[in-house]
């Protein structure tokens, strides 16, 4: 930048984004990644929105509060969570996430970071946005800052107001785009806003006296409906192991039944009033264990703003709707995706004696469209966090700040690429130009569901894959038994071959010789609840066989050497009471296993009122994505022989594999695995681990025909995609993921073979990381590379998901 006068100083950028929470923050970082001068702007002295010390907000995503399987973001959001987690992960201390969110932003060479500083105006010139007007409150200095793509991150469309850009505020009817859960008739509410309270235990009693504006609840009736004894409280809101601090509630919520944004301050002062009224109640009204508990606690800090959920939204491209989510579709244009529950609160809030949220718990991931981000009229513009263009019901799962911050990171991936491809975002619809941007948010460590890296300048793609030795599919060993009180199956990933048999341990607790039916079908979709009408289905084998009295043991059966292609093996057993089905864990990575019920679909109260959505089928995997029906769970739980759940993780699945055998041995976590695409697990689990039995070192090696140039390597370890990514909550594996990730390569070595055998090029030691990018300081020349894996943070075996090489 350069200044032209005192206090005015104007400035030139390819990408100027408009708002620092982590949508803003995620798209600025990516942006500037791809090479492009870019500007963030955020109103306030921190970043982070809701997410930073000045809200307190628990940020959330697609592992859907631990219900969804391999669902967490990655790319940025995976390095700041890790960062953070590994820096300051004893405890909660949002301080800490303010400076490393702005330490990850001022890293980046080509973005410059403006706090204190707020949009004033926007200069136009008929459909592009030319240059915009912001004021840094602190040095009185004004920006005058032209750009070639600007970001709206701002969550109330400021940017895009400014723009004429249509908006609109609250809930739709049912009938505009047939949507079973929004309201009859359409009005102008929303979601309301929270304020969050933290207290500190001390060494003493302290006496609260509460202000005489305090809202007054005298007793526990008057919070029906909104669960705050101690059993609420601790240990699931501590910020630190001892739980000598506490945060609550996400339920002290109003104000979505007045304006959100225009009444902004007369909400806040009303959600003060319940906050120290609430606090009032559990110090000196609650039951007497909770009074007791909290005793010593003293309150020493509070939201310092309304905590906004909801505000304007953009009438985009397209409107991302209710549908979507219930039943998701592979947009052409998706840029990434959700499956946080369609999460819906009575605009009132605490005002309204109705449970505090609605949550609809989705069946699978669902993918988000690029249009949703892009505007009418303004040609250069996109619209990223709450404010982009869904329904009301639709933001409701839309609008954590996770799937927010993911969505981010792809937006200014895209706007890099227009700036360097010199061209507008509507260009990105372009079939070539999408499936561009596609590859790159892949490149970049994002997600796209059914999109798999077809990038052509990727040497890895092109060469032969080997390595020291790979983990076989073994389920013998016996940790529990399930009775057959329902139909189940267990799906398997399989590489394709011949298999000879199969078997089955069971026990029966039986005094009659029984018959079992049984079959094998393969299939391409993984816990498809309509697995018996699946067209991907193919039905291979079924029959059959006795199971002795009182049997404990195997039971084989021939399949005659049938050659299967590579697929989702279904083993099923028919229902038979008395005879149960030993399982194994740990899980065996890109399993599921399911059972045939038909009875209430009703689920347990969460966080409030929980629902299933629909589903076609009446197959339920239990250790897939979504909440189980109790009827079915409390079933399941009757008629156990072990630990229904191993509580031990932050999943809240019955994860184990049922056991059987199969012959011969096949191998599904085989080394090429790291080249076919994809960089998580989806259907298959498309990772190479090497055989645990085999001490470590353990290597990879990539092979080509000819020599390759070579000048970057990025490889993508196992941080455990499937654990959930709370800040809070003690024991912390109980809540969220632990870092180091046990699965993690920590140590490892990159070799190339040249004329005097395998040098070492690179060493890695005390990596904490998922993506690892290696660029070497001068190219070289090649027929051979190798990753040498020499310690994990805990696993017997090494893990790697992914291998590029350019």
């Amino acid at each position: 930048m350069n200044d032209k006068k005192p206090h005015t100083v104007h400035g030139s950028f390819g990408v100027v984004v408009v708002g620092g929470g982590l949508a803003g923050v995620c798209a600025a970082i990516s942006s500037s990644r791809l090479g492009v001068r870019t500007l963030l702007i955020e109103q306030l002295p921190l970043l982070g929105g809701n997410s930073s010390s000045l809200a307190g907000v628990p940020p959330h995503g697609a592992t859907a509060l631990g219900h969804n399987r391999n669902a967490r973001e990655s790319g940025i959001l995976e390095e700041l969570r890790t960062e953070y987690f590994y820096r300051y992960g004893g405890v909660d201390n949002r301080r800490f996430w303010d400076l490393l969110l702005e330490e990850w932003c001022k890293k980046e060479s080509n973005l410059t970071l403006l706090l204190n500083t707020s949009l004033v105006t926007c200069n136009l010139s008929e459909n592009i946005l030319n240059s915009i007007e912001a004021l840094q409150r602190t040095t009185e200095t004004v920006y005058q800052v032209e750009g070639e793509i600007f970001i709206d991150a701002t969550g109330d469309a400021i940017l895009a107001e400014k723009c004429h850009v249509p908006t609109r505020m609250g809930r739709e009817s049912k009938d505009e785009f047939g949507e079973q859960y929004a309201v009859d008739q359409a009005d102008g509410q929303t979601l309301g806003s929270t304020v969050y309270l933290i207290a500190q235990k001390r060494s003493y009693p302290v006496l609260f006296n509460p202000p005489e504006f305090a809202k007054r609840y005298p007793d526990c009736n008057s919070l029906q409906g909104r669960p705050h004894t101690i059993q609420h409280i601790t240990p699931g809101n501590c910020l630190s192991p001892d739980c000598t601090q506490i945060r609550i509630f996400w339920w002290i919520e109003g104000g979505g039944d007045k304006h959100i944004i225009h009444d902004s301050e007369r909400i806040y002062q009303d959600l003060v009033s319940e906050a120290m009224g609430i606090w009032d109640h559990l110090k000196n009204h609650c039951n007497q264990e909770t009074r007791e508990a909290l005793a010593c606690y003293d309150l020493v800090w509070w939201s310092l703003v309304p905590l906004r959920r909801e505000s304007r939204r953009v009438l985009g491209l397209y409107t991302l709707k209710e549908d979507d989510l219930l039943n998701p579709k592979l947009f052409p244009d998706r840029i990434g995706y959700g499956g946080f529950p369609l999460d819906l609160h009575p605009p009132a809030g605490i005002g309204d004696p109705s449970m505090p949220c609605v949550q609809i718990f989705l069946n699978d991931l669902y993918s988000i469209p690029l249009r949703c981000f892009l505007v009418p009229k303004i040609q250069n513009l996109f619209v990223i966090g709450r404010a982009l263009s869904v329904t009301h019901v639709a933001l409701g799962s839309v609008r954590v700040m996770y799937t927010l911050g993911q969505l981010g990171q792809s937006i200014g991936i895209a706007a890099g690429i227009c700036v360097n491809r010199q061209y507008y975002p509507p260009n990105l619809l372009d079939e070539g130009e999408m499936r561009f941007l596609q590859q790159s948010i892949l490149k970049n460590d994002g997600f796209i569901p059914a999109i798999q890296n077809n990038d052509p300048d990727d040497y890895a793609r092109k060469a032969r894959v080997t390595a020291t030795s790979t983990m076989p599919f073994i389920a013998e060993d016996v940790n529990g038994r399930v009775e057959l009180v329902f139909d189940m199956v267990q799906q398997v990933p399989f590489p394709g071959g011949e298999l000879d048999s199969i078997g089955f341990y069971l026990t029966s607790r039986l005094h009659q010789r029984k018959s079992l039916h049984w079959s094998l079908s393969i299939s391409t979709k993984l816990a498809n609840s309509s697995l018996n009408d699946d067209p991907h289905e193919d039905i291979l084998v079924n029959g059959d066989f006795a199971i002795d009295p009182m049997h404990d043991g195997w039971i084989h059966v021939s399949l005659k050497g049938i050659e299967i292609p590579p697929c989702i093996l279904s083993l099923k057993l028919n229902r038979c009471e008395g005879v149960f089905w030993a399982f194994t864990r740990p899980e065996l990575p890109g399993t599921r296993w399911g059972v045939r019920y038909e009875g209430s679909m009703e689920v347990e109260v969460f966080h409030g009122e929980a629902k299933r959505a629909p589903q076609q089928g009446n197959w339920f995997f239990m250790n897939h994505h979504g909440r189980a029906p109790k009827a079915l769970e409390a079933m399941l739980r009757a008629h156990i022989e072990g630990e229904y759940e191993t509580h031990k993780c932050s999943l809240k699945k019955p994860t184990w594999t049922f056991c059987c055998t199969f012959t011969p041995t096949f191998y599904p976590y085989q080394a090429e695995n790291v080249i076919n695409g994809y960089s998580r697990a989806t259907d298959f689990p498309n990772l190479w681990i090497s055989d645990p039995s085999k001490p470590l070192p353990q290597s990879i090696t990539l092979e080509w025909p000819q020599q390759q140039t070579i000048k970057e390597v990025i490889l993508i370890f196992d941080t455990n995609l499937d654990l959930e990514d709370r800040f809070y909550g003690y024991p912390l594996e109980k809540y969220r993921y632990s870092v180091p990730v046990p699965e993690c390569i920590s140590d490892y070595d990159v070799l190339i073979e040249t004329e005097r055998g395998w040098e070492t090029v690179y060493r890695v030691r005390g990596n904490i990381h998922r993506k690892n990018s290696i660029t070497f300081i001068k190219e070289m020349e090649t027929k051979a590379l190798q990753v040498k894996v020499l310690a994990t943070h805990g696993s017997r075996e090494a893990r790697i998901y992914e291998i590029r090489v350019y």
